[in-house]
This record gives C-alpha cells, sequence and structure tokens, in this order.
C-alpha cells in the first residue's frame, strides 16, 4: 500500500472520529492494525507496537511477536517482519492483538488439511495457501 492511500485512509478515520496511534515505525503496521479495527470494531489507540532486533528478554524460545499488558506493548521481531510476506505480516499482528486486545489465548487447532483454525495459534506453521483457504473462518474465529 503506498504512504498516499495509507495517509488518505488515516484522514478518512479521523475524519470520522476514530482515534489512530500513527507512531508506528512501518506503514505495513499500520495497514495490519486499521484492518483488525475495521473487522473487529475495536480501537487500538492505547496499544504500542514497536519493533525489535532480539526477543530474547522474554524467555520464549522461537517467538516473533509478544504482547505486554499493563501499559499495553507488542513487539515484533524486525528480522522476521522483514522476510515476512503481508499475508504472514497480518496473521502476527492480528495475533498479537489477540493477545493485547481480546485478551485470547493461544488456539491450536488445525483443519483436516492441517492448516491452522485461528490466528491464535501458538506458531506461525500457516502456509501462504492456508490464509487464502481459510481467511474468512479465521478472521470470525477470533470473536468465537
Amino acid at each position: 500500500m503506498s504512504i498516499k492511500l495509507l495517509s488518505s485512509l488515516i484522514f478518512l478515520l479521523a475524519g470520522c472520529g476514530q482515534s489512530i496511534n500513527t507512531s508506528y515505525q512501518d506503514p505495513n503496521v499500520m495497514l495490519q492494525v486499521l484492518k483488525f479495527e475495521g473487522y473487529y470494531k475495536v480501537s487500538t489507540k492505547e496499544i504500542e507496537i514497536v519493533f525489535t532486533n532480539s526477543l530474547d528478554h522474554i524467555h520464549v524460545k522461537n517467538s516473533i511477536g509478544v504482547c505486554f499488558y499493563g501499559p499495553r506493548r507488542i513487539e515484533l521481531l524486525k528480522p522476521f517482519w522483514d522476510i515476512a510476506s503481508e499475508k504472514v505480516r497480518e496473521a502476527l499482528v492480528f495475533h498479537e492483538l489477540g493477545h493485547c486486545l481480546l485478551n485470547l489465548e493461544h488456539r491450536n487447532e488445525n483443519y483436516a488439511d492441517g492448516c491452522a483454525k485461528s490466528f491464535m495459534r501458538s506458531e506461525t506453521s500457516n502456509r501462504e495457501e492456508c490464509y487464502d483457504k481459510h481467511y474468512e473462518e479465521m478472521v470470525k474465529e477470533l470473536w468465537t
């Protein structure tokens, strides 16, 4: 998404009374946050999202993102973000916002085809085709 289009979206949402956190370090983060807010009709303005080069301080092996509570803050692993596709980035942001905003725990169920049923899976194992195939169900699942 171009910066011009993203700026237009921010302007439109601000004009509708939406409060937007514009401190994100990457316009692609804001794109995913705007999608999340649009789907779930919630505000993320109180949640800070930042990049870090290491998540070793959380003592959870192979983490690529983490939500901290009080104040709510999401840290995303920058080396992973830099190589991830847009779909995987969206899944990561939705997953962490699921923790920080919706207070969800991990959900590790799979469909018969091996694809994860939830953005809240504890590991990023879904293949690109899984997001294409099950996207609508995964979006709805966050509210169940």
